[in-house]
């Protein structure tokens, strides 16, 4: 199976400490620019810095609607923007699963918003992955289908998964 971690973009207001981002030269990754390189794909994760903050939401719909469109690949998002569950919900709709990831006890709480959007049957049979830093508390808090891992910590020059590749979008027009 022939996976990708796609990078959207660089950009993410949270600037966390510990951000595996920081540990690799970005700009080194190769880039894919056109969607032609994406279809031997079987699985493609976008990723960023944030592929879902306000400001890089629509940028990264279109490239997710272009996977959609000329590619065969499972498509997964990792997040940790839970602050527009809407858009959360809807980016869902689009995707085989998404990882999100809750680094702040503020986080957690737009979760529960989330949440309770998806109980209302936004939420189809996906892959929904939950990562919680150790320090926010969710107990207690209804997880859905969610599979929680909680407790993380940073981890120091993260290593990418044995069988992924990791490039950075470039303008697939």
């Amino acid at each position: 199976m022939k996976k990708l971690r796609l990078l959207v973009t660089e950009y993410c207001p949270k600037n966390c400490a510990g951000c595996c981002n920081k540990d690799i030269d970005l700009d080194a990754l190769p880039i894919i620019s056109s969607v032609d390189q994406l279809v031997d794909y079987d699985e493609i994760y976008v990723t960023g810095g944030e592929p879902l903050c306000e400001a890089r939401t629509d940028h990264t719909l279109s490239i997710i609607a272009s996977i959609i469109v000329n590619t065969k690949a499972r498509i997964f998002v990792y997040t940790s923007a839970v602050d527009n569950p809407v858009v959360l919900a809807k980016v869902l709709t689009m995707l085989h699963g998404m990882t999100i990831t809750l680094h702040t006890q503020k986080d957690a709480e737009d979760f529960k918003i989330v949440m309770a959007l998806m109980s209302r049957g936004l939420r189809m049979s996906k892959s929904l992955r939950l990562n919680v830093f150790k320090g926010v508390d969710i107990t207690g808090m209804y997880t859905g289908g969610f599979m929680v891992k909680d407790n993380i910590e940073w981890i120091k020059d993260c290593l990418l998964p044995v069988g992924e590749e990791f490039k950075r979008i470039g303008d697939i027009g």
